[in-house]
């Protein structure tokens, strides 16, 4: 927060300084650059082959991304499918993070116009490779979201040029139906939709010997098949039910594939603990079944794909995969061989075969997608171009060329990271493609090998991410929150606790022997306060955290900040208002910035210099409220501290998708267009070296191109640093006053220069230059006791201490730095610039 100097004159020469002395900023930022991390997790995978180009299958991939959908072209003819130079995804372009479509419910794409259908809340969608190509009144919506009699589409599924559609008509589904041309027009067929009852979570399947449509919901206890054909259906189609053997019947996540051959597989598991994948499968359509177990631990694949040789075929199911047809002892794991290589690890989303040759096989992996060219021997990742990586905190040395990231698909580590970064594919601490929140180097480790990462676990790794070591875990049983923050300084190590269920608990744990031991740290007498962040700070040469907490709506606890030392803790309220405060960042002096939102997403900035307790708010001017959609997981507004083109420290913020900064000596926040990410993105960390910012896409480098305000000219005074009207703070904080000048174009005019100071606007003091020993000197307040303190041309006046720093006694404090023309060792106040600050001591 600044000041504008207050001006009282006629003169002509100072009208000329007021008009000079208007503030402005620049923003000259480039537009964000990603950076070679890849992957994400995936949702769905489609593949098909492409009419209009016998030797390419296009593959597909919707992620749990702002960034929706990707496809990417395999061409069969090359014999390097996967290599870099010839495969990369690419984002569907009227389904990237501006779109705003975020998770789609599922995909299918039609072989003959190679465009993609998309099953949405907001209805069945469909759109070309193209921008601008996106078609939303597929089945009777007007515009999306959710038009009237449509309802959400929760499944896809194209056989030919047949599209089936399920969606939600007042918790019944019903099936769309009709054809599709050779440019991807579809044509509603007689009688669509029709009823098929209420199934849960649904899922579709061809027969391809009946051409009969058969649908199961996760908890369904039979099949529902359509009475004839797909192409044949009307409004007139019944639908039967496969009655599933009662011991199916209770497996979690069921799925359901068709053979080649027309065998009918349903696959589940058989839940918690120590979940089991199970087969049944019946050639009979359903009259008897076989039940195989796979022998393969964990949940259910996303779905049971075949192969497409009715003689000899395998069957896929997540991460658990048979030689032969899913009979019994015919299971193992992908890959078959049983080998993991490095950093590819199978895990149990969607499977496709490509259609065009039956040994490449497409999987999701913990880190994105995954692949094979002799199906399954062996695997290996494909996720070039991938930009769905959900970067959820970064850190770094205090070199900046070691750099570490967490991601819902996993930790990463980059070396050289100042000239040519080199990133580690994906880490999983525990093996399991859990996702993870929080990552933080130890800073006593100059090589940036000792590391910390935390999901619902905290991790600890000694070599660089080789081998790791968990630390802490709440037990099974016990109630489990994300740790979403950490922050390390040798063997001390915070962790931040956020509960997003009502029976999980947050709260901050401490470690004094570098995980070995934790203490839960009750914050304010509360133990289970979410916490968004720690900071390490030093007051009074004392070290001590400052914790970041969400404000609880429902009990009207916690928000504001925490300020831990060894003695316990205490709340700091920073505003009279609710605050849930998201980030802490620290400048080079020291002093720290806090971040967050009110209970009306309204975003708020704090700041405190170094050495003190007391907490300032400053302008909001330019800051745009933000929703709880527009950033991480409704927490709050993310920030940093980086450097304008003169070196000056700024603060960075991330509101909804924008990014603002408050220029040194501003009044307001500013941005540009290049500073606004596509709507619907998530900005989860900003850390600076040159910017990066991790979004729900990836991590981006963004050289912002920050220019400085323009110094108003004329003088200028502050307290503590801070160039503001007012700064009120504690009796036991140090208050300083410093002094500058920016004569401009007027450099060289002689004026007279005069400093005056009021305690409580009853004791006076001005000061004088006595033999060029300056000294404050009392007098009563009249004007005509006052001696100048300085008589001279204007020049260049760095920031100069006139107070330096001191506890003052409980009260109001006023300075006054002013110039008057012309030069006579009186006081002019009809041709004088002025500024003043009022410092409040509680």
């Amino acid at each position: 927060m600044s000041k504008t100097n207050q001006i009282t004159f006629g003169f002509f020469l100072f009208a000329l300084v007021l008009l000079a002395a208007s503030v402005s900023g620049q923003v000259t930022s480039s537009l964000p650059q990603i950076q070679a991390v890849y992957g994400g997790m995936l949702r769905s995978i489609n593949v098909i082959p492409l009419t209009a180009s016998p030797n390419v299958s296009r593959l597909f991939a919707s992620t749990e991304s702002a960034n929706s959908v990707f496809y990417a072209d395999v061409d069969h003819s090359n014999p390097s499918l996967f290599a870099t130079n010839v495969f990369a995804f690419r984002v569907v372009p009227d389904l990237n993070a501006a779109a705003n479509f975020g998770t789609v419910n599922g995909i299918a794409g039609h072989p003959g116009s190679g465009k993609l259908f998309i099953a949405d809340d907001a209805g069945l969608l469909s759109c070309s490779m193209a921008s601008n190509t996106l078609v939303t009144n597929i089945v009777g919506q007007s515009t999306p979201p959710n038009p009237p009699g449509a309802g959400p589409i929760s499944a896809v599924l194209i056989k030919d040029n047949v599209l089936l559609a399920i969606g939600d008509s007042g918790g019944s589904k019903t099936l769309h139906f009709g054809a599709l041309d050779s440019s991807g027009s579809f044509t509603s067929g007689s009688g669509s939709p029709v009823t098929i009852g209420s199934i849960s979570f649904p899922q579709m399947a061809v027969h391809p010997v009946n051409r009969q449509v058969y649908i199961i919901g996760d908890g369904s206890s039979n099949i529902t098949k359509s009475s004839v054909a797909i192409d044949a259906l009307s409004g007139a189609t019944t639908f039967s039910q496969i009655s599933l053997p009662a011991q199916v019947s209770s497996w979690n996540t069921k799925r359901i594939g068709i053979g080649p051959d027309g065998r009918l597989f349903v696959g589940g598991n058989t839940g918690d603990p120590g979940a089991q994948k199970i087969i049944a499968y019946s050639d009979d359509d359903g009259t008897n079944w076989t039940i195989v177990g796979t022998g393969m631990q964990g949940t259910s694949g996303g779905n049971v794909e075949t192969g497409t040789d009715s003689n000899n075929y395998s069957v896929y199911f997540g991460s658990a995969f048979s030689t032969n047809k899913g009979v019994t002892n015919s299971w193992g794991s992908i890959p078959r061989d049983q080998s993991q290589p490095p950093r590819t690890h199978s895990n149990d989303g969607e499977v496709r075969v490509d259609p065009l040759n039956g040994n490449v096989v497409y999987f999701t992996t913990d880190q994105g997608i995954g692949s094979t060219t002799n199906n399954c021997f062996w695997i290996f990742e494909i996720d070039n171009g991938l930009e769905a990586v959900q970067i959820q905190d970064f850190d770094m040395t205090a070199d900046k060329n070691v750099a570490w990231t967490a991601a819902k698909s996993g930790v990463r580590r980059a070396t050289n990271f100042q000239t040519s970064p080199q990133w580690t594919d994906a880490i999983f601490p525990n093996n399991d493609g859990s996702p993870y929140y929080s990552v933080a180097v130890d800073q006593s480790d100059p090589n940036g090998l000792t590391a910390y990462a935390g999901n619902v676990r905290i991790y600890k790794t000694t070599d660089g991410g080789s081998n790791w070591v968990s630390v802490y875990y709440a037990g099974n049983g016990a109630a489990e929150s994300d740790i979403v923050c950490l922050e390390v300084n040798s063997n001390d190590v915070f962790a931040g606790r956020y509960a997003n269920m009502f029976a999980n608990i947050g709260g901050l744990l401490y470690s004094e022997n570098g995980g070995t031991t934790w203490t839960n740290v009750a914050l304010g007498g509360e133990t289970n306060l979410n916490v968004n962040d720690i900071i390490f700070a030093e007051e009074n040469g004392t070290g001590l955290v400052y914790v970041a907490a969400a404000y609880n709506t429902n009990n009207n606890t916690g928000g504001h900040v925490y300020r831990v030392n060894e003695s316990g803790s205490t709340q700091v309220l920073l505003s009279s208002d609710p605050i849930s405060t998201r980030d802490l960042a620290e400048d080079s002096s020291g002093g720290l910035y806090a971040s967050g939102w009110t209970t009306n997403y309204n975003p708020v900035v704090f700041y405190k210099p170094a050495g003190t307790s007391t907490w300032t708010q400053l302008t909001t001017n330019g800051l745009l409220p933000a929703s709880g959609q527009g950033t991480p997981r409704g927490r709050g507004p993310v920030m940093t501290v980086g450097f304008d083109a003169s070196s000056n420290e700024v603060p960075i913020v991330a509101s909804g998708v924008t990014l603002y900064y408050l220029p040194s000596g501003g009044t307001e926040w500013l941005t540009s267009d290049e500073m606004k990410y596509p709507d619907g993105t998530q900005l989860n960390v900003l850390y600076w070296d040159a910017l990066l910012v991790g979004t729900d896409t990836g991590l981006y480098g963004q050289d912002l191109g920050l220019q400085p305000v323009t110094a108003a000219v004329g003088p200028t005074i502050r307290a503590n640093g801070q160039n503001v009207d007012s700064l009120t703070v504690s009796a036991s904080d140090t208050v300083a006053i410093t002094v500058s000048m920016n004569p401009d174009i007027y450099l060289g005019v002689e004026v007279d220069w005069w400093l005056v100071a009021s305690a409580n606007f009853t004791t006076w003091f001005y000061m004088e230059d006595a033999d060029d020993n300056y000294a404050w000197t009392q007098f009563s307040g009249a004007l005509s006791e006052l001696d100048p303190v300085y008589m001279g041309a204007l020049f260049e006046l760095p920031t100069t201490t006139v107070l330096p720093a001191m506890n003052l006694p409980a009260g109001s404090y006023d300075f006054w730095f002013a110039v008057d023309y012309p030069m006579n060792d009186t006081l002019n106040t009809d041709a004088m610039l002025i500024d003043h600050v009022t410092v409040i001591v509680q």
